[in-house]
């Protein structure tokens, strides 16, 4: 070693990753680098130079003839990535100083002894941010400024110490290359069509960035890229990605889903996915334009919205505003004025709400992202049941509404896995007052479905009596704390220890949901594949669509992580009165204006937003009520007293 070269430890606050293949020294007031390697000792440079000497480039260093490989193609590539970062600076700076020539304007202002302050105001900064030549421009001493400041921006070499000078248009030459970026955006989604909500797509930044960091050099995928190479590629990732969620179906099971989608061509189709707590999968479409008709609960969200914003619509119809506009005296205005005082309606609309509530608490359950929904649907119906019961007390008047909810449940709904969910529920399950047979009758009809080893089936059975009885680690205070804080499948998986084969069962059954409902079907052109008879072309489509909608359902999943998935039957994401505005009678013109900017925007009162709870705390616990068990049917009673 060299005399009074004395080591000097590097921190870990030396991020580069050269650091890690040299030795820092010091040598009086000076840091020298040492190359781990060759041993070369370089005197100036900093580790810039030692990145050089391990990558082999010539010029600036020379190269070390003993670095491993790997080690090269390390120091090559950092060096690449802070060139293309060098470039990217460089582009913005010649951009801003491009559209907006300040220097030039500056210099031939003061050629002609014209006053920069009083048009370009000028602030004084630091040395730090010296340097940007984008933003800041340098100005060696002016006629017109005082002596004290001049002195204050003259340096030793003026060409490099002087003072940077804040030019405030410099601010509004980059806001303008951010309006011409904007604006390029905006031309291409309004020519192609697409929904303006493409901005809020997860992949929209990363494209950007992509296409950034390849400079002025990049070339955009023409559309044989986009349909073969590209699209190949996309299919084999996300089968690759959704390989992690198949990879679960052992232990948890899935459920496979069908949706049916009518098309505007008046084509049925019918999608099928699977489900398992990690995420939702697309397998295939099938055309099925002969199987039914679908249902909308729209109608009634919107009814309670009206409801929620009574007064508001009370109120608005008594203003001054209101009895100034032309349309109060018209026909249409004239009856919305006795709809919104009749009270009549608004008792009416009020029972309507109470009575579907519970019914659309149900449907935001099973479409719910939060938690599978195969342990609530039960507990859901129930409590449907119970509140119309206390809504309208008597029977003859709660029957009719029970009558046509047996009827869907029996056709649609009443499968052995909803009483199992309920049974294997903690929550629901220890809160029921006497044990009801139809609960254990459905477990029984699952276990045989589902386990084919009779052997495996008789010990299951032997396991729900601990189950049943509370008995073991199913009676730890822990355990009863936790069936109200804990989802239904984690609760078996960290108390059923004793019970391993239920527990598996549990688990399995839990772990299930319900319903596709809140998955979007919007601009997937499942349409298209049906109309080709090119075989090739179909596939392609095909390929296509598998890539488009399992990316979405991708989101859906990273979204529900980072917070509460968007609710399906939420009253602040459904547009509830798209179908109810029109403009059959009322022209635009008749408003004076056309500036559709100039509406005010939604009120951010949440009152009008209704409860935010929980659906699930909503079901509660105390199930009580024998005649809803027991689901007794009107004509039968009519049967019994005849």
């Amino acid at each position: 070693m060299a005399t009074g070269l004395e080591p000097v430890p590097i921190t870990s606050q030396k991020h580069d990753p050269a650091w890690k293949h040299c030795q820092m020294f010091k040598n009086g007031d000076r840091v020298q680098l040492k190359c781990i390697y060759c041993g070369k000792l370089f005197k100036g440079g900093g580790i810039h130079r030692i990145k050089e000497h391990l990558a082999g480039q010539k010029g600036n260093a020379s190269t070390c003839l003993r670095v491993t490989s790997d080690v090269r193609a390390m120091m090559q590539q950092s060096l690449d990535g802070v060139m293309v970062k060098k470039r990217k600076k460089q582009k913005i700076s010649e951009e801003i100083t491009g559209i907006n020539p300040v220097s030039g304007e500056i210099d031939a202002y003061v050629d002609q002894g014209g006053d920069v302050s009083t048009g370009l105001p000028m602030v004084e900064v630091s040395n730090a941010v010296e340097g940007n030549l984008g933003l800041f421009v340098n100005r060696e001493g002016m006629s017109n400024v005082s002596g004290d400041r001049r002195k204050k921006w003259r340096g030793k070499n003026s060409s490099a110490n002087a003072n940077a000078v804040v030019v405030s248009c410099v601010s509004s030459g980059a806001k303008r290359v951010n309006d011409s970026i904007f604006m390029a955006v905006g031309r291409f989604l309004y020519d192609i069509g697409a929904p303006l909500d493409a901005v809020n797509s997860v992949y929209f930044q990363p494209m950007v960035h992509a296409i950034a960091s390849g400079g002025s050099e990049v070339v955009m995928p023409c559309y044989h890229d986009l349909r073969s190479w590209i699209l190949k590629n996309s299919v084999e990732e996300v089968k690759n990605d959704i390989g992690k969620y198949t990879a679960t179906w052992g232990r948890s099971g899935c459920s496979v889903l069908v949706d049916q989608w009518s098309t505007e061509m008046g084509r049925t189709l019918l999608i099928f996915s699977a489900y398992c707590p990690e995420g939702t999968v697309f397998l295939k479409s099938v055309d099925a334009s002969e199987p039914g008709i679908t249902r909308s609960a729209t109608n009634f969200t919107a009814l309670r919205r009206l409801v929620d914003i009574k007064h508001y619509l009370q109120t608005m119809v008594t203003t001054q505003e209101w009895l100034d506009c032309p349309h109060s005296k018209k026909s249409g205005g004239l009856e919305m004025l006795d709809i919104v005082s009749n009270q009549s309606f608004w008792s009416s609309c009020g029972l309507i709400v109470r009575l579907t509530i519970p019914l659309l608490r149900l449907l935001r359950i099973t479409g719910s992202e939060k938690r599978p929904a195969m342990g609530y649907v039960y507990a859901g119906m129930y409590r449907t049941k119970e509140t119309i019961k206390k809504e309208l007390i008597k029977r003859d008047e709660y029957m009719v509404y029970w009558n046509i909810i047996d009827h869907w449940w029996e056709q649609q709904w009443h499968l052995p896995l909803h009483a199992a969910g309920f049974f294997l529920n903690p929550k629901f399950f220890y809160s029921i007052k006497d044990e009801h047979n139809e609960f254990l009758s459905g477990m029984l009809d699952c276990i045989e479905r589902l386990v084919p080893d009779t052997e495996e089936q008789d010990n299951i059975v032997r396991e729900i009596n601990s189950y049943k009885n509370a008995a073991g680690d199913f009676g730890r205070k822990m355990a009863i704390r936790a069936k109200d804080t804990l989802l239904p499948a984690e609760w078996w998986s960290t108390y059923g220890g004793s019970c391993p084969k239920l527990s598996r069962l549990a688990i399995r059954i839990l772990s299930q949901t319900c319903s596709s409902m809140g998955y979007k079907r919007n601009q997937i052109q499942f349409e298209q594949i049906y109309e080709t008879r090119n075989c090739l072309e179909r596939q392609r489509l095909s390929d296509l669509v598998f890539v488009q909608y399992n990316l979405r359902l991708r989101q859906m999943v990273e979204k529900s992580k980072e917070q509460d998935s968007m609710d399906p039957m939420s009253f602040d994401c459904l547009s509830n009165v798209e179908d109810w505005i029109t403009g059959k009678d009322v022209l635009l013109e008749d408003y004076g204006s056309s500036d559709w900017m100039a509406l005010d925007p939604p009120s951010a009162n949440t009152t009008l937003l209704g409860p935010s709870n929980d659906d699930v705390e909503e079901l509660a616990a105390g199930f009580d009520d024998d005649e809803i068990f027991n689901r007794v049917k009107e004509e039968e009673n009519i049967d019994d007293n005849e």
